[in-house]
Protein backbone atom coordinates (compact mmCIF):
# COMPACT_ATOMS: atom_id res chain seq x y z
CA UNK A 1 0.00 0.00 0.00
CA UNK A 2 1.14 3.24 -0.63
CA UNK A 3 2.55 5.54 1.79
CA UNK A 4 -0.22 8.30 0.95
CA UNK A 5 -3.07 5.49 0.66
CA UNK A 6 -1.60 4.61 4.73
CA UNK A 7 -1.86 8.64 5.66
CA UNK A 8 -5.04 8.61 4.52
CA UNK A 9 -6.35 5.31 5.80
CA UNK A 10 -4.78 6.53 9.39
CA UNK A 11 -6.63 10.31 8.81
CA UNK A 12 -9.99 8.13 8.48
CA UNK A 13 -9.24 6.12 11.55
CA UNK A 14 -8.73 9.35 13.79
CA UNK A 15 -11.60 10.86 12.93
CA UNK A 16 -13.27 8.17 14.76
CA UNK A 17 -11.47 9.00 18.22
CA UNK A 18 -13.53 11.01 20.46
CA UNK A 19 -12.29 14.59 20.74
CA UNK A 20 -14.39 15.61 23.81
CA UNK A 21 -11.26 15.37 25.81
CA UNK A 22 -8.81 17.58 23.47
CA UNK A 23 -7.90 20.85 24.73
CA UNK A 24 -9.51 22.93 21.90
CA UNK A 25 -12.89 24.53 22.69
CA UNK A 26 -13.40 26.94 19.58
CA UNK A 27 -14.69 29.29 22.29
CA UNK A 28 -13.02 32.25 21.47
CA UNK A 29 -11.13 32.33 24.82
CA UNK A 30 -7.32 34.37 24.09
CA UNK A 31 -8.59 35.57 20.95
CA UNK A 32 -6.86 38.76 21.19
CA UNK A 33 -3.59 40.77 20.88
CA UNK A 34 -0.55 40.21 19.72
CA UNK A 35 0.78 38.91 23.06
CA UNK A 36 -2.14 36.35 23.01
CA UNK A 37 -1.16 34.84 19.74
CA UNK A 38 2.01 34.38 20.15
CA UNK A 39 1.46 32.59 23.27
CA UNK A 40 -1.19 30.33 21.93
CA UNK A 41 0.63 27.93 19.89
CA UNK A 42 2.75 26.95 22.98
CA UNK A 43 -0.38 26.55 25.25
CA UNK A 44 -1.30 23.01 24.05
CA UNK A 45 1.21 20.16 23.86
CA UNK A 46 -0.57 19.19 20.57
CA UNK A 47 0.89 21.90 18.85
CA UNK A 48 3.84 22.47 20.61
CA UNK A 49 4.85 18.98 19.45
CA UNK A 50 3.51 18.99 16.26
CA UNK A 51 5.30 22.39 14.95
CA UNK A 52 8.39 20.90 16.90
CA UNK A 53 8.46 17.97 14.80
CA UNK A 54 7.41 19.56 11.65
CA UNK A 55 10.29 21.80 11.62
CA UNK A 56 12.60 18.53 11.90
CA UNK A 57 11.23 16.65 9.53
CA UNK A 58 11.62 19.74 6.96
CA UNK A 59 15.36 19.64 7.45
CA UNK A 60 15.14 16.15 6.58
CA UNK A 61 14.12 16.45 3.06
CA UNK A 62 16.87 17.55 0.81
CA UNK A 63 17.68 21.12 0.18
CA UNK A 64 15.99 21.90 -3.19
CA UNK A 65 12.44 20.70 -1.28
CA UNK A 66 12.85 22.74 1.87
CA UNK A 67 12.03 26.05 0.73
CA UNK A 68 8.84 24.56 -1.52
CA UNK A 69 7.90 22.63 2.11
CA UNK A 70 8.54 25.04 3.98
CA UNK A 71 6.42 28.18 2.11
CA UNK A 72 3.83 25.45 1.84
CA UNK A 73 3.74 24.71 5.29
CA UNK A 74 2.74 28.07 6.34
CA UNK A 75 0.68 28.98 3.84
CA UNK A 76 -1.80 26.34 4.17
CA UNK A 77 -1.52 26.84 8.81
CA UNK A 78 -2.75 30.51 7.95
CA UNK A 79 -5.34 29.48 5.25
CA UNK A 80 -6.54 26.73 7.78
CA UNK A 81 -6.27 29.69 10.73
CA UNK A 82 -8.50 31.39 8.58
CA UNK A 83 -11.08 28.90 7.29
CA UNK A 84 -11.52 28.10 11.65
CA UNK A 85 -11.60 31.70 12.37
CA UNK A 86 -14.59 31.63 9.54
CA UNK A 87 -16.39 28.89 12.11
CA UNK A 88 -15.35 25.87 9.40
CA UNK A 89 -14.07 23.59 11.63
CA UNK A 90 -15.91 19.81 12.94
CA UNK A 91 -14.72 17.20 15.59
CA UNK A 92 -12.08 15.40 13.26
CA UNK A 93 -10.06 18.61 13.58
CA UNK A 94 -8.15 17.15 17.25
CA UNK A 95 -8.14 13.77 16.01
CA UNK A 96 -6.43 15.15 12.71
CA UNK A 97 -3.85 17.19 14.95
CA UNK A 98 -3.20 13.27 16.22
CA UNK A 99 -2.79 11.45 13.11
CA UNK A 100 -0.23 14.39 12.10
CA UNK A 101 2.07 14.81 14.81
CA UNK A 102 1.78 10.54 15.01
CA UNK A 103 2.91 11.10 11.26
CA UNK A 104 5.76 13.64 11.85
CA UNK A 105 6.99 11.16 14.61
CA UNK A 106 7.19 8.56 12.15
CA UNK A 107 8.47 10.14 9.14
CA UNK A 108 11.60 11.39 11.43
CA UNK A 109 11.90 7.71 12.30
CA UNK A 110 11.82 6.20 8.87
CA UNK A 111 13.80 9.17 7.23
CA UNK A 112 13.19 8.71 3.77
CA UNK A 113 13.16 11.23 1.12
CA UNK A 114 9.91 11.45 -0.96
CA UNK A 115 9.70 13.47 -4.03
CA UNK A 116 8.12 16.88 -4.02
CA UNK A 117 4.56 15.85 -4.01
CA UNK A 118 4.33 13.79 -1.48
CA UNK A 119 6.43 15.80 0.61
CA UNK A 120 4.43 18.96 0.08
CA UNK A 121 0.85 16.70 0.89
CA UNK A 122 2.37 16.22 4.22
CA UNK A 123 3.21 19.36 5.08
CA UNK A 124 0.02 20.48 4.34
CA UNK A 125 -1.50 17.77 6.23
CA UNK A 126 0.13 18.62 9.23
CA UNK A 127 -0.49 22.55 8.53
CA UNK A 128 -4.38 22.52 8.15
CA UNK A 129 -5.69 20.85 11.01
CA UNK A 130 -3.24 22.80 13.64
CA UNK A 131 -4.19 26.19 11.70
CA UNK A 132 -8.03 25.47 11.72
CA UNK A 133 -7.90 24.29 15.87
CA UNK A 134 -6.29 27.99 16.18
CA UNK A 135 -8.85 29.47 14.10
CA UNK A 136 -11.41 28.63 15.55
CA UNK A 137 -10.73 29.01 19.09
CA UNK A 138 -10.42 32.86 17.72
CA UNK A 139 -13.72 35.13 17.41
CA UNK A 140 -14.48 35.93 13.94
CA UNK A 141 -13.45 38.98 13.69
CA UNK A 142 -10.64 38.10 16.03
CA UNK A 143 -7.55 40.87 15.44
CA UNK A 144 -4.67 40.95 13.05
CA UNK A 145 -2.29 41.02 16.19
CA UNK A 146 -3.51 37.82 17.24
CA UNK A 147 -2.92 36.13 13.89
CA UNK A 148 0.75 37.94 13.53
CA UNK A 149 1.61 36.69 16.71
CA UNK A 150 0.23 33.08 16.27
CA UNK A 151 1.95 33.18 13.23
CA UNK A 152 5.45 34.42 14.31
CA UNK A 153 5.31 31.69 17.36
CA UNK A 154 4.60 29.01 14.80
CA UNK A 155 7.60 30.45 13.13
CA UNK A 156 9.42 30.11 15.83
CA UNK A 157 8.69 26.40 17.24
CA UNK A 158 8.95 25.33 13.84
CA UNK A 159 12.72 26.85 13.71
CA UNK A 160 13.73 25.51 16.95
CA UNK A 161 12.55 21.90 15.96
CA UNK A 162 14.67 22.76 12.24
CA UNK A 163 17.94 24.26 14.30
CA UNK A 164 17.61 20.63 16.96
CA UNK A 165 17.69 18.82 13.58
CA UNK A 166 21.08 20.88 12.12
CA UNK A 167 22.94 20.93 15.44
CA UNK A 168 22.55 17.54 16.75
CA UNK A 169 20.61 15.29 14.68
CA UNK A 170 22.80 15.63 11.44
CA UNK A 171 25.62 13.71 13.30
CA UNK A 172 24.10 11.83 15.32
CA UNK A 173 21.41 9.35 13.73
CA UNK A 174 19.98 8.13 17.04
CA UNK A 175 18.60 11.15 18.05
CA UNK A 176 16.16 11.76 15.20
CA UNK A 177 15.38 8.51 15.70
CA UNK A 178 14.58 8.80 19.26
CA UNK A 179 13.32 11.86 18.93
CA UNK A 180 10.79 10.14 16.21
CA UNK A 181 9.82 7.45 18.29
CA UNK A 182 9.24 10.38 21.44
CA UNK A 183 6.60 12.56 18.85
CA UNK A 184 5.19 9.03 17.31
CA UNK A 185 4.11 8.22 21.07
CA UNK A 186 2.97 11.52 21.57
CA UNK A 187 0.45 11.34 18.62
CA UNK A 188 -0.88 7.98 20.29
CA UNK A 189 -1.35 9.31 23.18
CA UNK A 190 -3.27 11.83 21.84
CA UNK A 191 -5.34 9.97 19.88
CA UNK A 192 -5.77 8.02 23.45
CA UNK A 193 -6.96 10.48 25.76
Amino acid sequence: MKLVAKVSLLTALAALVPSAAFAHTGTGFHSHGLMAGLAHPVMGWDHLVGLLAVGFWSMTLVKSQQTKVITTFFAMLMLGFVAGASGIASSAVESGIAASVLLAGLLLMRNRQFAMPAAAFFATFFAVFHGIAHGAETSVGASFEFAVGFMLSSAMLFACGALFQMAFAQRFAAVRYIAGAGVACAGLGMMAF
